[in-house]
């Protein structure tokens, strides 16, 4: 892949504001591209969310009363779903305006680097 889709799956954000986008490899023996070396071409999911609203402040989104949505979702779940349909990375996406929950997503992101 190349051109926009590669862009998408190398997007790094630097910034802890709100509407943080942070392309990653998850787990998948990436090295920064859609594809590595030896690898053969995947798809890139351009927006997902990991959260948990078991840490201490909670999350604000979703709200408790949504019985599908609130409930930890990291990237081994991800991993799990996206691998066996040749999905190789993803962006995510981090719309809180809590710091707090910016700087979990980049923890997160430099713990799941493969």
């Amino acid at each position: 892949m190349t051109g926009a889709a590669s862009a998408a799956g190398v997007a790094a954000g630097a910034s802890l504001g709100s509407g943080l986008g942070l392309g990653f490899g998850l787990g998948l023996g990436l090295s920064g591209c859609a594809s590595s070396p030896g690898r053969a071409a995947g798809f890139i999911d351009t927006h997902t969310h990991f959260y948990d609203p078991t840490r201490p402040q909670g999350v604000p989104w979703p709200g408790h009363e949504d019985e599908v949505l609130y409930r930890p979702v990291y990237p081994a779940e991800f991993n799990q779903l996206a691998n066996p349909l040749g999905v190789t990375g993803t962006v995510v996406v981090e719309a809180s305006p809590w710091v707090e929950d910016n700087q979990w997503v980049l923890e997160l992101a430099a713990r799941e680097k493969s």
